[in-house]
């Protein structure tokens, strides 16, 4: 007999595979109903990222829920199943003349997985704005929807929100209704040697057409040296104003729209084992004074200037290595009026850690989501924020 599949010093027992939302929510019901956990997993992209977990669990997989349901080419809405893979759906989407709104980093992302964690992209930083309704599996078996296709679908509380970014802590997403957007004219990448006033790094990434901004550390991902990568999107006459001023300020030339995704994948959250990886969100202003405190403890650095986004990562030799860029993100984060997360670490980090840094007052708050959908810890046990 082989030996059980583990996963953070977990043992997962039998997979669960349901082929439709309603097979989800009664798979889901029947496992609570004997006291069983869970553990959620859709492309696998953002697996690493959560606190560990807690107990034993099945494996609840939402792969087999993968239909791109609707598309309206009029209304320029989609409804896919959580388990549908993003670049298909962004196929389907531009085939039709549209943009999917959705760019975070995993070659295997989808759409449930990209909800549920929250997960951006350089391009996009909103996926809630993206979400007009869900439904979603909860542990009584019950099937719910939130919202719908249209933009004014609900009065008073909106619970699409509330599942979005939940981690698969309050229910399982089974589909989602997405808004999407018109596909820009022309597009087109540059490069450029970043600039050593962060003013001016600031100045270029809040440019109108200017939708993504990456400054990169030489060592960061496979494309070389330090750089800054800018995306310009819109009509002709915006891009090629953009791309004239970036040309004469920043000395910017053309690049292969290749290293951009290569980018994108080296944000990802599956970090290699002994790697730490963690992002701090600081007001822009702050951004330069963030970034030199985590290189000074040791870690190389993306940045996302406009929204005050560092992306950090160190290769760890021993767990203890983690402390000083923890605290540094600690204290950038203090300084800078914002978060820090950690998307990937060894166990050992993890388990001496809240990932997702300290919840604060909030803390209160998530328990009572967490005792009204989950009261018995059914959902990734321990793997959100507070360790619920």
């Amino acid at each position: 007999m082989s030996a059980p599949e583990r996963f953070e010093g977990r043992s997962l027992g039998e997979r669960l595979a349901p082929a439709s939302p309603r097979e989800l929510a009664d798979a889901l019901g029947a496992l609570a109903g004997r006291g069983g956990a869970a553990l959620v997993r859709g492309g696998g992209s953002r697996l690493g990222f959560g606190n560990a977990l807690a107990r034993d669990a099945s494996v609840l997989e939402t792969g087999g829920l993968g239909r791109l349901v609707e598309l309206d080419a009029d209304e320029g809405v989609l409804l896919a199943e959580a388990g549908a893979r993003l670049d298909a759906l962004r196929r389907a989407a531009a085939a039709a003349g549209w943009e999917l709104p959705l760019d975070p980093p995993g070659a295997e992302s989808t759409v449930g997985g990209a909800l549920a964690s929250a997960a951006a992209g350089p391009c996009f930083a909103q996926p809630r704005d993206v979400v007009l309704g869900l439904e979603v599996a909860l542990v009584s078996g019950a099937l719910v929807r939130c919202g719908g296709r249209v933009v004014k679908n609900v009065s008073g509380y909106d619970l699409a929100k509330l599942f979005t970014g939940s981690f698969g802590a309050l229910g399982v997403l089974a589909s989602a209704w997405l808004r999407l957007r018109p596909l820009p004219e022309t597009r087109a990448l540059l490069v450029a040697a970043p600039p050593v006033d962060a003013a001016l790094i600031l100045e270029a990434s809040r440019r109108p057409a200017v939708r993504a901004a990456l400054a990169l550390d030489a060592g960061f991902d496979a494309g070389g040296g330090a750089r800054l990568l800018l995306e310009l999107a819109g009509d002709e006459p915006a891009v090629a104003a953009e791309r004239a001023w970036l040309e004469a300020k920043l000395a910017a030339e053309a690049a292969d729209p290749a290293d951009l995704d290569a980018a994108r994948e080296a944000l990802g959250w599956g970090a290699a084992d002994g790697t730490l990886s963690l992002r701090v969100a600081v007001l822009p202003s702050a951004v330069a004074s963030a970034a030199a405190a985590l290189r000074a403890a040791g870690a190389v650095l993306a940045t996302e200037p406009a929204r005050g986004l560092l992306h950090a990562r160190a290769a760890l030799a021993l767990p203890n290595d983690a402390a000083p860029i923890l605290a540094a993100a600690r204290e950038a984060a203090a300084r800078g009026r914002g978060s820090w997360r950690v998307l990937a670490a060894p166990l050992a980090v993890k388990r001496g850690i809240d990932v997702f840094g300290e919840p604060g007052p909030r803390l209160a708050l998530l328990r009572r989501l967490k005792a009204q959908y989950d009261p018995t810890c059914v959902l990734n046990p321990g793997r959100f924020a507070g360790k619920l």
